[in-house]
């Protein structure tokens, strides 16, 4: 018996590690937040245009990175994760190893040895006078083919052949009378049956607008929509960046164009504030500036607002009476 409670005791504190060791990934997944960064920089006169991305987790143990630069002395577009230091996958090593897979010999030319001569067998006079023979049998064929009996028809009298021809066009004609008048009866009841399915379709299309918009300002719509709004709201306050700066040094051809771009974007001061960095020229066309922002997110946040929205029972409920539809929703009161 003391055995056996050794053994469950044993269990017992291997479960409890294991669901310490769970809580605690969990926790740090949660509640470290994963930082990203972002920065961007151009410069029309050199035709330099690169953009950086990376994202961070537990004090750099997870490291994502990618890049697009341009430019002779610029890397491309490229990506890299690492792990604790150790590079899980990069774009480079792809490119590598595709350049490893491929044949050392041309696909096309195969194995061949462009500098050897290549021989070309001549043909002798008995084998010219095989072929001559054999162009003078199918010429004689063709020409056997050619000289056929005449048909039983040019046989006939003329008079019967005029006959059976006037005969065989005043039958046609009668015959393609009637397919017109066939063809323009459907074409009018064909054109009544469109119309009316026209119309049909036209007050169908009227009666769904009519339900969605009765739908769309109902009062629990408008409850729904305000809580989603809120907790759109509140993520965006706990996941927005908390640090980001432009500059921006541009000039047209034009120094008029320049002052009213300048003026609109002014316009706009309020919205970003210190943030954005302004510098016009109105002497030279030119497009150059940078951006950097950095922030974190924490997914506890994420998740929270997630499984609220996933269990409100009023969000499914108008959801599910978007996608019934007029018709299901009238036939489902009826069942009702």
């Amino acid at each position: 018996m003391m055995i056996f409670l050794t053994v469950l005791k044993v269990i017992g504190i291997i479960l409890l590690v294991i669901l310490g060791i769970v809580l605690f990934v969990l926790g740090l997944v949660l509640f470290l937040p994963v930082r990203y960064r972002m920065d961007a920089d151009a410069d029309q006169r050199i035709k330099k245009y690169d953009g950086h991305v990376n994202v961070t987790w537990l004090f750099r143990f997870l490291h994502a990175r990618a890049w697009a630069e341009s430019g002779e002395d610029g890397n491309g577009i490229g990506y890299e994760v690492k792990v604790a230091g150790i590079k899980l996958m990069s774009s480079e090593d792809e490119a590598q190893e595709e350049d490893e897979g491929l044949p050392d010999y041309d696909p096309v030319l195969g194995d061949m040895d462009l500098g050897e001569e290549v021989t070309v067998p001549e043909t002798t006079g008995q084998d010219s006078a095989e072929q001559d023979v054999a162009e003078k049998n199918v010429i004689e064929k063709y020409v056997a083919e050619q000289k056929e009996p005449e048909s039983s028809e040019s046989q006939d009298p003329i008079d019967d052949r005029v006959l059976k021809e006037f005969d065989r066009e005043h039958k046609s004609f009668f015959v393609k009378i009637r397919e017109i008048i066939d063809k323009c009866v459907s074409a009018v009841r064909n054109l009544s049956y469109t119309i009316k399915n026209i119309c049909d379709k036209i007050k169908q299309i009227l009666l769904d607008i009519s339900y969605y918009k009765e739908l769309w300002e109902s009062a629990e719509t408008q409850e729904v929509v305000a809580d989603l709004l809120e907790k759109t709201a509140f993520l965006w306050r706990r996941i927005r960046p908390r640090k980001w700066n432009m500059r921006l040094h541009f000039g047209f051809s034009d120094p008029a164009t320049t002052g009213e771009a300048l003026g609109a974007m002014c316009a706009f001061n309020p919205l970003y504030g210190e943030h954005i960095q302004l510098q016009p020229d109105f002497d030279e066309e030119i497009i150059e500036g940078d951006f950097e922002l950095s922030g974190h997110i924490q997914l506890f946040f994420v998740v929270v607002i997630a499984l609220k929205i996933y269990f409100n029972k009023k969000l499914k409920a108008v959801i599910g009476r978007f996608k019934r539809g007029r018709r299901r929703e009238n036939s489902r009161k009826k069942a009702a």
